[in-house]
C-alpha cells in the first residue's frame, strides 16, 4: 500500500486536523463534522484501505495500516498535525501514535479502547457476502435484500453508502474478502511496548459499550496524558447522533 493509493477529502484552513474513519465507512462519515470545523481547522478526511475509493490490499493490521498512514502523512508533508480516529480509526490512530511518536501534536479517539473486541460484526459480513451483486440493479433491491436480515433501517442505510451501481451493475467498495480474512485483526488490541506521550482525548458515548468504565484504567496506562469526554443519550455513532456536542468537544480540546 503506497501513500498515492489512498483517497482523501480536504475543507478548511487552519491547523490540520487528519480524520480515520471507522469499519465498514469512508471519508463522507465525517465530512459533516469536518464542515463544521472548517473555519478553524484544515480536516483531511481519508478513505482507509479497503474502503470508500482507496486501494484495496490483502494485508489489513494495525501495524500495516499505522505504516500506510505514516506513508501519506510524510508523502503530504504534515508536520504538528491533530489527528482523529473513530472505532477501528482509533486504533489505527493508536498505533500510529505509538510507532511513530512525536509527530501528532494533539489526538481524539472516539468510542474505542485499546483492547481486543469481541466478535460483532460476523453476521453482518456474512450477510454483505449474500447480497447477488449480479442481479442488484437499485441501492432499493440490495436495501430489501440487507434489512431482510439485518432488520436494522440505519444499519443497512450505512452500509449501502459502500455500494456503487452503475449501469445497472452493483459492486462494493469495500474489501469484503479482505476484511472477512483479517477480522480476527480488526478485533485485536493494537500492539503497545511502551506508554504514548501525546495529549488525548477520548471522546465516548454513555448509550454505547465500546469504552466501558473499567477500560479507563487501561487507558490511562496506556496513554500518559488523557483526558475523557462523555455524551449523553448517544451510541457509537455519536458524531451523527449528536454533532455539535461532537463539534463543541474537539475545538475545546484542540483549542
Amino acid at each position: 500500500m503506497q501513500y498515492e493509493k489512498i483517497f482523501y477529502q480536504e475543507t478548511g484552513d487552519g491547523k490540520t486536523l487528519v480524520f480515520l474513519h471507522g469499519l465498514f465507512g469512508s471519508s463522507d462519515n465525517w465530512i459533516g463534522i469536518a464542515k463544521k470545523l472548517s473555519k478553524q481547522f484544515r480536516c483531511i478526511l481519508i478513505d482507509l484501505p479497503n474502503h470508500g475509493k482507496s486501494e484495496w490490499t490483502n494485508q489489513f493490521t494495525y501495524s500495516t495500516l499505522a505504516e500506510d498512514l505514516h506513508e501519506f502523512i510524510q508523502h503530504h508533508q504534515l508536520t504538528d498535525f491533530n489527528i482523529l480516529g473513530h472505532s477501528m480509526g482509533g486504533k489505527i490512530v493508536m498505533q500510529y501514535l505509538h510507532n511513530f511518536p512525536g509527530s501528532v501534536n494533539k489526538s481524539i479517539i472516539v468510542d474505542i479502547a485499546p483492547k481486543t473486541y469481541e466478535p460483532s460484526h460476523t453476521f453482518i459480513l456474512e450477510t454483505l457476502k449474500t447480497l447477488p451483486l449480479q442481479n442488484v440493479s437499485s441501492l432499493k433491491e440490495a436495501f430489501e435484500h440487507l434489512n431482510k436480515r439485518l432488520k436494522d433501517d440505519a444499519l443497512s442505510f450505512f452500509l449501502l453508502k459502500s455500494l456503487n451501481i452503475t449501469e445497472g451493475r452493483a459492486e462494493w467498495k469495500i474489501n469484503l474478502d479482505a476484511l472477512i480474512n483479517n477480522y480476527q485483526d480488526i478485533l485485536a488490541a493494537p500492539t503497545f511496548t511502551k506508554s504514548i506521550n501525546t495529549p488525548t482525548l477520548f471522546i465516548r458515548g454513555l448509550d454505547s459499550d465500546y469504552i466501558q468504565n473499567n477500560d479507563k484504567p487501561l487507558i490511562r496506562e496506556s496513554f500518559s496524558t488523557v483526558s475523557f469526554k462523555d455524551i449523553e443519550n448517544t451510541g457509537h455513532w455519536l458524531h451523527a447522533q449528536k454533532p455539535d456536542l461532537v463539534v463543541n468537544s474537539i475545538e475545546k480540546f484542540l483549542n
